[in-house]
């Protein structure tokens, strides 16, 4: 169905005869991760130094509130590698854990704030980092995955697929790191939380219409 275009895996090797329809599905599981991960790093840059300036808390503290993100993750990877497809069919999978990576996010950054914070410190800030990380799991682990169920989804021959989306994968992570990185400062004052906080849902909105579009295309 669509429009037929050639779709080159990797030099030298035979095409896939692809349609644009089910290529803009694969795009948009890159662009889903760039965003993602571009939050993601955002977060890690300026929560310490909210925790710090605004909660009042030393740094030690304030990283070891942070780290919440790390163990959660380690959690949320164990379980997704034995539930997905197996379980849960994937995309499901990665609708739960953009909601879950978002709201962490939202409720992590909200907490530094004095409008959106809705807990005392710290429970608010645990409670949404814990989410952060589980959410954030499943787009590190699942993306490469979701494309190899795409394809067997298809019926395509699955020759290069993980080569070419595992540079697809470093590219959109080093891209969105050094995009995160840059411009994190911005999120540090008090006149940027309402900004930060309506990217943070923006972003949400964006990858969970993205994913739709991703598991129903056929």
């Amino acid at each position: 169905s669509g429009i037929n275009a050639e779709w080159p895996l990797r030099p030298g090797s035979s095409s896939i005869v692809i349609s644009r329809k089910r290529k803009v599905a694969l795009f948009l599981l890159d662009l889903n991760l760039f965003l993602n991960n571009f939050l993601y790093y955002v977060m890690a840059y300026v929560l310490p130094s909210r925790i710090v300036e605004f909660n009042s808390q030393d740094l030690g503290r304030a990283v070891l509130v942070y780290n919440t993100v790390n163990l959660t993750s380690l959690i949320g990877a164990l379980l997704y590698s034995f539930i997905a497809e197996a379980v849960v069919s994937i995309f499901n999978l990665m609708l739960f854990a953009n909601i879950s990576f978002c709201v962490g996010c939202f409720l992590a950054f909200a907490s530094t704030t004095e409008s959106f914070q809705i807990l005392e410190y710290p429970y608010q800030i645990i409670l949404g980092t814990a989410l952060m990380g589980f959410g954030d799991a499943g787009h590190i682990n699942l993306t490469v995955l979701s494309k190899f169920v795409l394809y067997k989804k298809w019926n395509l021959k699955k020759s290069g697929l993980g080569e070419s989306s595992t540079t697809r994968y470093n590219v959109a992570s080093c891209m969105s790191s050094a995009f995160g990185a840059s411009i994190a400062w911005v999120a540090l004052s008090r006149g940027s939380e309402i900004y930060m906080l309506g990217m943070i849902t923006s972003i949400g909105v964006a990858v969970t219409i993205g994913l739709l579009i991703c598991k129903n295309v056929r």
